[in-house]
């Protein structure tokens, strides 16, 4: 069991990092908290679209395994969000998604039409048909099927198939970035260390060493548990204490693109299956974040650690991404076009996932993201993330397999 003395420490202060550094000072127990930026979550925990998957995205998964991976992080999410950071009501989502058919579409429109209807049976045996928190949208209302009228007053008549509406929801990752950070910074239970870049993990006589910098100047500490949550820098340490990943791996730099719309109601949450396409998210107020893939594909690596991309894109090459990701988008939902976009901004970050396909490939292991969790050996505890929405409830597993 854990106890008051035991060291811990927790490499990455992405969203995950954050999560199991509050789980930890939720059951009396101290942890280090190493972050490379100066800023916890200041790259993709923060720059994404904020989707709580609910898993009727995920259509080209016939087995299901990604829906009812995705339904019970959902499930959990705010729960957990509740217990450390208090309330959540500044999260509240304030519109649901819509999931477009593309005519190219890896997956025809009456077989999503049929995944989501098996999701929200899956939504209905999770909840014991109550309902749960899920951001002030009720997880029950089922999957809607858009008429043809529906589908041509919003999409492209030519290119969208069939649609779908969905309770899924997105909260602001700028929210609850800002929410997270306050709480991290107020908790004396987490120690974090800001600016100092994690070099190596290894075996000590008791437990693990960890060793970092913060420029010149190099520490070694050594711990009873590492948790390694490291985005970029993950397999790196993984691979020093001999465990290599043993399937192959693709990390993906994306942008997206942040701005206010006006007027502020006319750009509803959507997203653009299956395939390369796209996605609209409107976080209520005006706030809306755009994206189209490839437009907003930066790089893409099969390295250890990929290499360093600017956070933020502007100049010439950010007024390009955002001129791109508008007319894709505008292709498939003109009224894109019908609103002024104010104070664009553009940053993004890594993003890893198994296999050594991206998301043109309809075999690609993207669409089916299930293979994902929290692996302990020993004293070493990894974190494989996969998505935003997994994030609390592999934080609390992390947690219990140190106290096993």
């Amino acid at each position: 069991m854990l106890g008051p003395r035991i060291r811990v420490a927790v490499l990455g202060g992405g969203f995950q990092g954050a999560c199991i550094a509050l789980e930890l000072a939720a059951r009396g127990i101290r942890c280090d908290l190493y972050e490379r930026n100066a800023l916890c979550l200041a790259e993709a925990s923060c720059h994404n679209h904020g989707k709580i998957h609910l898993g009727f995205g995920y259509g080209k998964d016939p087995s299901l395994e990604t829906a009812k991976l995705m339904v019970r992080g959902a499930l959990t999410f705010e729960r957990s969000l509740q217990r450390w950071i208090g309330s959540t009501a500044s999260l509240t989502a304030r519109s649901s998604f819509a999931y477009a058919v593309h005519k190219d579409s890896h997956v025809e429109a009456d077989a999503f039409e049929a995944h989501c209807v098996k999701v929200s049976e899956l939504l209905r045996e999770a909840t014991n048909g109550k309902g749960t928190d899920y951001f002030g949208s009720d997880v029950l209302q089922p999957a809607d099927r858009m008429s043809r009228t529906e589908i041509n007053a919003e999409f492209e008549r030519e290119i969208v198939t069939g649609g779908v509406r969905t309770p899924e929801i997105a909260i602001d990752p700028e929210a609850l970035a800002k929410l997270v950070r306050a709480r991290l910074q107020s908790e004396p239970s987490i120690v974090l260390h800001a600016g100092r870049v994690v070099t190596s993990v290894k075996p000590a006589d008791t437990g693990l060493t960890v060793a970092s910098k913060a420029g010149d100047a190099v520490s070694e500490e050594r711990y009873d548990f590492v948790v390694n949550t490291l985005g970029p820098g993950r397999f790196k340490v993984d691979a020093e204490l001999g465990l290599m990943p043993k399937r192959p791996w693709l990390y993906r730099f994306r942008y997206v693109l942040r701005a206010e719309a006006d007027p502020p109601q006319r750009l509803r949450s959507t997203t653009i299956v299956s395939g390369p396409f796209g996605d609209i998210v409107s976080y209520g107020g005006g706030a809306v974040c755009l994206s189209w893939y490839p437009a907003d594909l930066a790089a893409s690596s099969k390295d250890l650690t990929p290499p360093a991309i600017p956070v933020q894109l502007t100049g010439a090459k950010g007024a390009e991404l955002r001129d791109k990701v508008l007319k894709g988008l505008t292709a498939v939902v003109p009224d894109v076009a019908r609103v002024t976009l104010s104070k664009p901004v553009i940053k993004g970050g890594w993003m890893v996932n198994w296999g050594a396909a991206g998301i043109e490939d309809p075999h690609s292991e993207l669409h089916r993201p299930f293979t994902v969790g929290v692996h302990r050996h020993g004293p070493y505890v990894s974190v494989d993330t996969g998505r935003l929405t997994l994030v609390p409830l592999f934080a609390e597993q992390a947690v219990r397999l140190m106290e096993a």
